[in-house]
C-alpha cells in the first residue's frame, strides 16, 4: 500500500514536471524566436531597411532656379521672363479618410469645381490621379495653367476653402522683340528636370516642370541659362504624404547672356528679308563677332504653341523654321571667284600681268561657258576679270590651277569644314575634290567639273556664314576668324564670368600681296561703270564686293540662287556681310541692292 502510494507521488511529481517544462518552453520559444527575428532584422538586414525606411521618411523636392536673360551688344533686353501663374493640388493636404477612392472622388469634384468656375477643362485625369497618390502622393499637380487676373480672383474667393489648393508661379520667357532674331535666340519647352541625378536617386526627388533651351542659343548655353536647382528635404510617411521640411538649398538662378548681336541691324536685316527666301548675315572682320544673323522666313517666338510649331514644321515649302544662315548648304557662284583667283596667283597658274581675251564664250572640249549676257569683255588682267566676273578668264584660270591647287586654298578658306558659332557646330557644305566626288557619286573627277568649280558650281556648297567669314578674311589680311554670338556671360550681381576672346581658327594660304589684287577687284566691281557690284555705291559706305549668281536643279526646273558678299569701309574695314537670296534675277538685281538698302539704312542717323 505505501509503494503504491510512493509510486502514485512519483508519476504526479513526474507529471508536474513535464507541465512546467512545456510551460517554460512555452514561455522561452517565442522569446527566443524573437531575438533571432531581432538579430536578423538588425544584422542581417539592417542595411536594406534602414535604406528602405529613410526613403519612406525624406523625400526630395526641387526649388526651381530663374532662367538667365538675354541682352543685345548695346544692353537692351531680348529674353527675359515673365511670371505665369499655375493652380496646383497638393495631394498630401487632400487626403481624405478611409478608402482611397475617397480622396480621388474628393480631388476630383474640386478640380471639377474650379473648372465651372473658370470655365475651361482641367488637366486631371482619375486614372492617372489614383497612380500619383499610390506611388507619389506629395507630388504637387499642376491642374490649371496660365491663370489671367480674373481666373486669380476668382480663385482667391474659393482658396480659403479648399485645401492643398494652392498657385503655383513659374517663369515663362518673354520677348521684347518679338519675332526678331528667333532662329539664334533659340526655343525653350518644359521638362522635370533630375540634375542628372542617378535613377534610384531620382525616386527620391520630385519637381514642377522647367524651362529647359531645346533650340539655338537657349539650347547651347543652357547650362548657364538654366542655373542650378535647389532643394528642399521633405519629411513623409510611408504613403509619401508631406509632414514637414527638414533641410533646404536654395537655387541658383540662370546666368544672364549678352549678346553681340545689334539691335537695329538685325532688325533692319529681318525687314528687308520679308518675302524672301533668304539669309543676311554681318561680322566684325576683327574679331569675329556676329552682328547680324538673320534667316527668311522666319517665326515668332512670343506665339510658338506647339500647334503653331507643328504648322511650321510641315511647311516644306517657306521652312521657316530651318536656319538658312548657318545650315542652309548653297552653290556659290561667282563669290567663289576671289579664292580661285588667289589660287591661281598663289600656284604660278597666272600673274598679275597675264592677260585673257574674253569673246564671251570658252569652249573647253565639246563643252561651253558663256559669260553672263553673253558679254564680251575683250582683253582683261585678273583685277577686271574680278571687277566685271568674266567666266571666260576664271574658266581658263582654274583649269591652269588644277582642282587639287585650288583644293588648298578653299581648305584654309573653311569650304566644307562646320563654321563653330559658341561650341556648336554647324552646316559643312560640299568640299570640291577628287575623292569626296568619287564617294558621292562613284565618278571621276573631270575637266568640265573644275570648270564649272572655277565659276563657283558644280561640286560644291556652302551656308552664309562660311561665305561672310571667308570675305572677312579678304578684308582682314588673312585670318579666318571664329565667329561667336555671346559675348559676355554675366552674373545676377553684373559680375562678368566669362568673356568671349577674338580667335584666329585659320590663316588663308594666299601672301599679302595676292590678297591685295583680289581686294582691288573686288573694290573696282563697286566703283567701275561695269563692275558688277556697283549697285553698292548706293549703301553710302565705301565697299569692296562680289556679287553671285548660281544655278540650281530642284524638282520644279532650273532656278538661280543669288549673293552678295561685302566688306567695308575700304581704307579699314570694320564689318563683313552677305546677302542671300533664293530664286532671284542675279546677284546685281536681287541680293545686291538689298545689302546696298541695308547699309544705308544702318548707318544712317
Amino acid at each position: 500500500m505505501k509503494s503504491s502510494t510512493t509510486d502514485e507521488n512519483r508519476f504526479l511529481r513526474l507529471r508536474l514536471e513535464r507541465r512546467v517544462l512545456l510551460c517554460v518552453l512555452l514561455l522561452v520559444l517565442p522569446i527566443l524566436l524573437l531575438l533571432i527575428r531581432l538579430w536578423q532584422v538588425q544584422v542581417v538586414q539592417g542595411p536594406e531597411l534602414s535604406r528602405h525606411a529613410n526613403r519612406q521618411s525624406a523625400r526630395r523636392m526641387r526649388v526651381s532656379p530663374v532662367r538667365g536673360r538675354m541682352f543685345s551688344r548695346d544692353g537692351a533686353l531680348l529674353v527675359g521672363n515673365n511670371s505665369c501663374y499655375d493652380v496646383v493640388f497638393h495631394l498630401s493636404e487632400m487626403r481624405q479618410g478611409g478608402a482611397l477612392s475617397k480622396t480621388v472622388e474628393y480631388v476630383m469634384r474640386c478640380a471639377n469645381r474650379l473648372s465651372s468656375l473658370f470655365g475651361r477643362p482641367h488637366e486631371l485625369v482619375e486614372k492617372r490621379l489614383r497612380d500619383r497618390l499610390v506611388s507619389r502622393a506629395s507630388e504637387p499637380v499642376v491642374v490649371f495653367r496660365g491663370l489671367n487676373a480674373v481666373e486669380l480672383a476668382q480663385l482667391s474667393e474659393l482658396v480659403a476653402d479648399l485645401p492643398g489648393v494652392a498657385v503655383h508661379i513659374r517663369n515663362e520667357r518673354s520677348y521684347e522683340h518679338p519675332g526678331l532674331a528667333s532662329h539664334l535666340l533659340g526655343t525653350t519647352g518644359w521638362r522635370v528636370p533630375t540634375d542628372g541625378r542617378g535613377s534610384e536617386e531620382y525616386m527620391q526627388s520630385f519637381a514642377l516642370e522647367e524651362l529647359v533651351g531645346t533650340s539655338g542659343l537657349e539650347s547651347v548655353y543652357e547650362k548657364d541659362l538654366g542655373g542650378k536647382g535647389g532643394e528642399q528635404l521633405l519629411q513623409v510617411d510611408y504613403r509619401g504624404y508631406y509632414h514637414g521640411v527638414l533641410s533646404s538649398t536654395p537655387a541658383q538662378d540662370g546666368y544672364d547672356l549678352k549678346l553681340t548681336l545689334d539691335l537695329k541691324a538685325q532688325a533692319i536685316a529681318e525687314k528687308l528679308l520679308v518675302g524672301h527666301h533668304g539669309a543676311f548675315v554681318v561680322i566684325e572682320v576683327e574679331t569675329g563677332a556676329i552682328l547680324v544673323l538673320a534667316s527668311s522666313p522666319t517665326f515668332d517666338l512670343s506665339t510658338l504653341t506647339k500647334e503653331r510649331y507643328g504648322e511650321l514644321a510641315t511647311d516644306k515649302v517657306g521652312m521657316p523654321l530651318f536656319n538658312r544662315a548657318v545650315d542652309g548648304k548653297y552653290t556659290p557662284g561667282s563669290i567663289l571667284k576671289p579664292l580661285v583667283a588667289l589660287a591661281a596667283l598663289e600656284h604660278g597658274a597666272i600673274d598679275p600681268s597675264w592677260r585673257f581675251e574674253c569673246q564671251g564664250r570658252y569652249r573647253f572640249g565639246d563643252a561651253k561657258i558663256d559669260c553672263s549676257g553673253r558679254a564680251v569683255h575683250g582683253v582683261i588682267d585678273i583685277v577686271e576679270a574680278i571687277t566685271m566676273s568674266c567666266n571666260g578668264f576664271f574658266v581658263d584660270a582654274g583649269l591652269k590651277t588644277g582642282v587639287d591647287n585650288m583644293e588648298a586654298i578653299f581648305k584654309t578658306a573653311g569650304i566644307g569644314a562646320p563654321t563653330e558659332i559658341d561650341f556648336y557646330e554647324h552646316g559643312y557644305g560640299v568640299f570640291p575634290s577628287r575623292d569626296g566626288m568619287y564617294r558621292r557619286s562613284r565618278r571621276h573627277w573631270g575637266m568640265a567639273d573644275t570648270a564649272f568649280l572655277s565659276i563657283g558650281q558644280g561640286e560644291i556648297s556652302m551656308s552664309p556664314l562660311q561665305a561672310v567669314m571667308f570675305c572677312g578674311a579678304l578684308a582682314n589680311g588673312g585670318r579666318l576668324m571664329r565667329p561667336y554670338l555671346v559675348g559676355e556671360v554675366i552674373d545676377g550681381s553684373g559680375r562678368v564670368v566669362r568673356r568671349s576672346v577674338p580667335e584666329v581658327r585659320q590663316r588663308l594660304a594666299a601672301s599679302e600681296e595676292n590678297l591685295s589684287i583680289v581686294r582691288s577687284g573686288m573694290e573696282s566691281a563697286v566703283m567701275m561703270v561695269r563692275g558688277s557690284a556697283r549697285v553698292m555705291r548706293e549703301s553710302g559706305m565705301a565697299v569692296a564686293a562680289k556679287t553671285g549668281t548660281a544655278e540650281v536643279d530642284s524638282a520644279d526646273g532650273k532656278h538661280k540662287n543669288t549673293w552678295i558678299i561685302a566688306y567695308g569701309p575700304v581704307s579699314s574695314p570694320e564689318i563683313a556681310l552677305v546677302c542671300l537670296i533664293e530664286r532671284g534675277q542675279s546677284g546685281g538685281k536681287t541680293a545686291g541692292p538689298i545689302a546696298a538698302e541695308f547699309l544705308h539704312e544702318w548707318k544712317s542717323e
